[in-house]
């Protein structure tokens, strides 16, 4: 992002760079996970909450619970319900992104590739 406190992405487009691997070499849903942490405290720090991250809240919550045929809400946090919804790490982090168009198409959410 050129300015963080303007953030004008979206998390799903920030995400989208992931799915190549630019961001981490070793696909993992819990680095996903990890990286959003840290993105959404870095947010916070500066006061936002910018709709996306609302938008994804949705997504990770009662959608992907639904979706997956998982019982909402559960202690497990979305990436450990993703994982153990998939036999190999490497089929979570693609069956999340799967996932996350499959939201994205349902609410009409288009996702442009950051550059």
């Amino acid at each position: 992002m050129s300015d963080l406190t303007e953030a004008k992405e979206s998390i799903f487009e920030i995400l989208a760079l992931t799915r190549k691997s630019l961001v981490m070499p070793e696909p993992s849903v819990g680095k996903i996970d990890a990286f959003l942490m840290g993105y959404q405290l870095c947010l916070g720090d500066r006061g936002m909450v910018p709709r996306h991250l609302l938008e994804f809240h949705e997504f990770q919550g009662e959608w992907l619970a639904t979706r997956l045929g998982q019982p909402f809400p559960s202690p497990l946090g979305w990436a450990m319900r993703v994982r153990q919804s998939f036999a190999t790490e490497h089929d979570a982090f693609v069956g999340f992104f799967e996932l996350m168009d499959e939201f994205c198409r349902q609410k009409g959410i288009t996702i442009t590739p950051l550059a």
